[in-house]
């Protein structure tokens, strides 16, 4: 228009982004309802069956296709493991088109295990959040602990597992002592947020754990991780290597733990197990480290 090329104020042509850029969300989600693939250019190949998503979506939301796809040339062609399930796979594909997945929980371990590889990190502090309401369940808590000591389910504190069951330990059975892995154990040992005595309840328990024959190979590595309150490193390496003899002998010996002053461990073969360490008796024929 004649003249208007002399006026120098600028026209903001602003508007919300989540508005804004919903418009592409929503087109995308469209296109992956419709089944169509006119611009998907990831094929995606998950034990035998396919799926196929366009790679703005993928890099938008995971670590692993921002790392896959530096190396490859569209279109691309990306294989998972055989161990997932293809239509749990298709279902967090869904999730990051729109925003919304229902899934059963006792399958919430194998998806938190498919946003972990996949390095979803929204989708999988959502899964997270569900993953820790199931540890208030009794029953739950040794299977949450394994659970949360498996680097493959990416879970990111096992802290608060730790102290349930140092606090409620002598309601474990047997059967859910024994499923204990080796890394629950560790981590229960080197768990640093315990108190002195709770610890020792610990101790006792892993030591119990330690007495099944299949369990027996771990026996380093396990007490390895040994961390007390209120006695130093050196002190703990010492207590560790003491059970570790103790308990390497073709007959183990039924070793229980109990603390003297809060500030020492006493190791004895009293048979009581899971005693209460803040009433524990130490009796003159106990070893005292």
């Amino acid at each position: 228009m004649r003249g208007i090329e002399k006026e120098e104020r600028m026209i903001s042509l602003d508007v919300f982004a989540r508005t804004h850029y919903a418009q592409v969300g929503e087109w995308l989600s469209a296109e992956r309802l419709s089944g169509s693939l006119r611009f998907a250019d990831i094929e995606l190949n998950v034990n035998g069956r396919r799926d196929h998503l366009h790679s703005a979506v993928a890099l938008a939301h995971s670590r692993f296709f921002v790392e896959s796809l530096k190396s490859l040339r569209p279109p691309y062609v990306i294989n998972l493991p055989d161990n997932f399930r293809a239509t749990a796979v298709f279902k967090v594909i869904d999730w990051l088109y729109h925003g919304r997945a229902d899934i059963r929980r006792e399958s919430l371990g194998e998806f938190l295990e498919i946003t972990t590889y996949l390095g979803i990190d929204d989708l999988h502090k959502r899964l997270e959040r569900h993953f820790l309401e199931l540890t208030k369940h009794e029953s739950l808590r040794v299977v949450c602990l394994n659970m949360a000591t498996d680097p493959r389910f990416g879970i990111s504190t096992s802290h608060q597992l730790a102290a349930d069951i140092a606090r409620y330990h002598d309601l474990l059975s047997t059967d859910e002592i024994r499923m204990l892995t080796p890394e629950s154990s560790a981590a229960l040992l080197a768990d640093q947020t315990v108190t002195f005595n709770e610890k020792l309840d610990l101790l006792n328990l892993v030591l119990f754990w330690l007495k099944f024959d299949e369990k027996r190979p771990h026996l380093r590595r396990v007490l390895g991780h040994l961390y007390v309150p209120n006695i130093g490193a050196e002190e703990c390496q010492k207590l560790a290597r003491h059970l570790i003899d103790r308990m390497s002998t073709r007959i183990v010996p039924n070793l229980n733990v109990y603390g003297k002053n809060r500030n020492t461990v006493v190791v004895s073969t009293n048979p009581q197990r899971f005693f209460r360490n803040s009433a524990a008796v130490v009796s003159c024929a106990d070893e005292g480290l």
